[in-house]
């Protein structure tokens, strides 16, 4: 059975964020003495976190009226 990070497309998820500018990735030893690749969110990938903050705040608070409305 494939791990979340597997099922969710991990990988290719984060070379398109990576493509788009929006983190950045660099090879370092990780606490246990092995290589591992650490990601960083840039200033782009701040904007659009932003951006997509207030979609998804505006998506939640549509679905909560919604679900109010229905259970009057």
């Amino acid at each position: 059975m494939p791990s979340l990070y597997e099922f969710a497309g991990g990988e290719d998820a984060l070379h398109r964020l990576e493509q788009q500018g929006w983190i950045r990735a660099e090879w370092a030893d990780s606490d246990l003495g092995r290589s591992a690749k650490f990601y960083t969110l840039t200033g782009a990938g701040r904007r659009q976190l932003r951006v997509e903050t207030k979609s998804w705040t505006r998506y939640a608070h549509a679905v909560l009226a919604a679900l109010l409305f229905m259970s009057t």
